[in-house]
This record gives C-alpha cells, structure tokens and sequence, in this order.
C-alpha cells in the first residue's frame, strides 16, 4: 500500500464530506479507533491511505516503540494519522515523555480517553496538535471543550473495550452533538455502512470504529480474536470488571464472554494474578487489559477479546480498505433509499415524483414556474452558498488554537456551530434536487486564513457572512421550493444573529 494506490481508490457517488474532514485533513468519516496493541502502523497505515483516519494506539508504549511505529506508518502513506494516549492509565514520568515524542514527531492528531487531563491537552494544543477526546457522558464532554477539545468523540454504552458511559450511543450521539461547537464523532456499535449513516443523521461528523477494524487483514490482533469478532453474537459481548490491572480502579471493559467473566464478573476478590502468557518479550497477567496479538503465546481463552454489541453484524474478515469502502457503499445505499428514491407511491426507484394534475403544478415542480429558479439555477447557487458555508466552517475550525478561552472563542464557536448547520441545510437541499454536493471551499478560505492577525480574520469573515446574507436575500423571492426556501430563510437569520454578534464583539473589543 502507498499513495499511489490510496489516489487509486474508487470515488463515491455519496458526498460524506463534513467539516470533521476539513480539520483532521482525511476524505472519508471513518476514523479506525487507536486501539492499544492492536492497531499499529499496518493497520493506521491502511485506514488513511483508504481515505478514513488511521490511529496508532500507543497506550503506555514506550518512546521508541512510538518513533518506530510513526516512521513506518509515514514510510506507506503521507496522509493524516493520530497517535492514541491514555493519561489515566499512564505513569506520569512517561506519559510526559510519550507527548515529548509526538510533539517532537510533528504528529498531526492526538486522541486522548478517560479522564480529561487538562495539562496534557494544553501542551499538545499549544505545539499546534489537533486533540480529539473520547468521552461517555454530555458532563465530560462539556469539561473537554472546557479544556480546549478540538473534536469530541462521544462513546456510548455499546461500545467494546473500555467503556465511559453508561447510555447506548445513539442516545448520547444527539445529546453532545446539541451542546459541541466542535465536530462530534460517534463511537460504540457501528461496525456498518448503515451506522455511519444513522449516526450523521443523529448529528455526529464521523464514527469511531473498533470492533470492525480488529478483524480486519492489517490489524495485529491474534487469529483468534479475530475469528471469534467473526463468530460472536451481540449477547456474546458483556460488560464487566474482571480486567482491572493496568487501568484505573473501576474502569469496565467490553470482551467477549469467556471463563473470567463468568467466575470474576464483580471485579473484586480476584485470586492473586499470575502470569499466562507473554508478548513482545514481556509477561501478560491474569485479569490484565492485555488482550492476544499476533504472536502473544499463552492461555489465551483467558485474556480479553475486546468487542462492541454490534459484534454479531461482523460477517466478514477483509482488508482495512475494503471495510472503508464497504461502509461507504452500504451509507451511499441507505442514504439513497431514504432520501432520494423514497419509499413511498411517488413511483420506482429513480422516477419522478408524480404530482395532481395541472400544467401549474408540473411548472412549480420544476422551478420555472412565475419567474422561479430553474432547478439548475437553484442547484448553482446553492453550490455556491455550499462553498461559501464550508469555508466559514473550515476558517473557524482553523483559527479556534488562535483564539484562547475569551470573547474570540465564544464567537467562532458560535459562528462554527451556525456554518455546520449551514452546511447540512444546503447538502440537504441539494439532494432534495436529484444532485450530488460538491466539496470545495473556494478561495475564500485561503484569503482569511493569510491574515495573520485573528481579529482582523474575523471581521473579513463577518464580511462573508454578510455576502451570504445578501445573496440569500436576492433569490429567496425566485425560490419556489419550499423547502429550500425554508432553509434558506433559516441559514439567513443565523447569519444576521451572528453578523450582530461579531459586531458587538469587535466594539466591545
């Protein structure tokens, strides 16, 4: 695998674009969760170069063992990837040495789990890293983005590994994505094409995927977990506190039902450990979080096999990138039956939507009708619109590390979180009209972002939003449909609040 073969990937019909891609620099939003021991460069390597985002899981792992895997994840693909740590499951004098390293390496991404480590977030968003930050519950979510969380993933109840919450994700999916100004990618029980689509629709930018990737050719997982992911039931994957070693007290784990389960599940009580088996040179200890890699020798039915409820939808065992695109085509197929054939009287699949009877309501129909947009007119501007919305989307997510925790802050999350909603509105509509979105942002995003100075980047931003204001002020007359008229009216009157909110902010200022 190289670049040459990632330019080589199939294009999709399905527009998956979200402005999650614009800040983590991937195409496609499907992130391979950084699983500790099993997802090494092969796997990280294979998932960015297939378009999704690629994460080493580095947890505890030494300095070394962290510059070896990044050289040889860079050594098969120049496109982004992230490097896993846990703070709360690392010794102190390590962990500093880990987030020396990854600054040192200029790793693009960081992703962070458990408790939210103020400290550490600050140094990596200071040295200019992107940090994501897995949370289980809306009150972690909210402290991350206290701490500057540049993407929030939100881990549900579902979820196979170590487990935060207590509510399945897509209960909490809504719930995070209502409060974050930041993307918010979801985690827990999607291993398919069809989760990905339920968990955009539920708000989400992106999925999380673990259990999916475990099975896969290139991650480092032992056979047999992999082939029991393949086999397993979803009754088969039970939440427990039977592995405590090498994690916090009280921390659960999703694994995959086995003799440590059944007799331990409690957590507490457990006989003194012992060691049965080793890896990488190193011991492995009863009721530690280790689970089997490819060549971990020992009593393997008694490590974890880490696994998500939506174990028992793995049929398959395939390569990284035929599992990305198999995600891709199964979300094209669902979004298409859903919403644009429909499943309804209006006719099969791909034909016209039938309507009444009179010539007027055949030329309403159409746009052309009483001075209205033609439907090519309407889909051009809304490309345009589209364009314009994915730059202020992108400007603002950019220049978030610029603006610290002040008025500036509050302002481009407000603006961000406007510019998304923006943006779904206007991908909505255009495939309401039998189109596809396109993916551009435009020269506009380049012009903000040579100023250097924030404020002034800013105001030139708030004469962008005033553009769009103008523009949509000009066709809402000549709109016919309604319900792009509606959403044009919606985009509107958030960007006058939020032209006003500038505003104020400058003069205040």
């Amino acid at each position: 695998m190289n670049d040459a073969e990632s330019r080589a990937t199939p294009r999709y019909s399905l527009n998956l674009h979200t402005p999650l891609l614009d800040i983590l620099g991937c195409d496609l939003p499907i992130l391979a969760a950084g699983m500790g021991g099993v997802a090494r460069f092969e796997l990280a390597a294979a998932v960015s170069a297939a378009g999704g985002l690629g994460c080493l899981g580095m947890v505890r792992e030494p300095v070394a063992m962290i510059e070896s895997q990044v050289q040889q994840l860079r050594d098969l693909t120049s496109r982004p990837f992230g490097v896993n740590l846990i703070p709360a499951a690392t010794e102190s004098r390590l962990l500093a040495t880990q987030v020396d390293c990854i600054i040192d390496l200029k790793v693009p991404i960081a992703c962070l789990f458990w408790d939210i480590d103020r400290d550490t977030m600050a140094r990596l968003l200071e040295a200019g890293i992107v940090v994501m930050h897995q949370v289980g519950s809306v009150q972690d979510a909210r402290a991350a983005l206290t701490a500057g969380a540049d993407v929030i993933i939100a881990q549900g109840y579902d979820a196979g590994g170590h487990v935060r919450g207590t509510i399945g994700t897509f209960s909490l999916i809504p719930e995070i994505a209502e409060i974050s100004p930041v993307p918010v990618v979801a985690a827990g029980g999607i291993v398919t094409g069809r989760g990905l689509a339920a968990a955009l629709m539920l708000g989400a930018q992106g999925v999380w995927c673990g259990s999916a990737f475990v099975t896969t050719r290139e991650s480092y997982a032992h056979e047999l977990h992999k082939q029991a992911l393949v086999d397993a039931v979803s009754e088969d994957a039970v939440h427990t506190l039977a592995y405590p070693l090498n994690w916090p007290q009280n921390s659960p784990v999703r694994v995959l039902r086995n003799s440590i389960t059944e007799n331990y599940q409690g957590g507490r009580d457990l006989p003194r450990t012992r060691r049965i088996g080793e890896q990488d040179s190193k011991p492995v200890y009863l009721f530690s979080t280790d689970s089997p890699l490819r060549d971990t020798e020992g009593e393997l039915d008694k490590m974890p096999l880490y696994a998500g409820q939506a174990c028992g939808q793995i049929r398959h065992r395939e390569s990284a990138a035929e599992l990305v695109a198999r995600m891709v085509n199964e979300a094209d197929q669902v979004f298409r039956h859903n919403l644009v054939e429909g499943n309804d009287d209006r006719g099969g699949p791909g034909e016209t939507a039938g309507f009444s009877s009179s010539p007027c309501s055949l030329h309403e129909a159409s746009g052309e009708y009483a001075g209205h947009c033609s439907n090519q007119e309407l889909i051009d501007l809304l490309g345009l619109l589209l364009k314009a919305e994915r730059a202020g989307a992108r400007i603002c997510a950019c220049s978030l590390k610029q603006a610290g925790t002040g008025r500036l802050r509050r302002l481009l999350q407000q603006i961000h979180r406007d510019e998304v909603r923006s943006c779904r509105l206007l991908i909505g509509s255009i495939r309401s009209l039998d189109a596809q979105p396109h993916r551009e942002t435009g020269d506009f995003f380049e012009k903000c972002m040579a100023v250097d100075n924030l404020e002034e980047r800013l105001i030139l931003l708030n004469r962008g939003q005033q553009w769009v204001v103008r523009k949509i002020n000009e066709v809402l007359p000549r709109v016919g449909h309604q319900t792009v008229a509606r959403q044009l009216e919606i985009m509107r009157n958030e960007h006058q609040h939020n032209i006003e909110l500038a505003s104020q902010t400058f003069e205040t200022g």
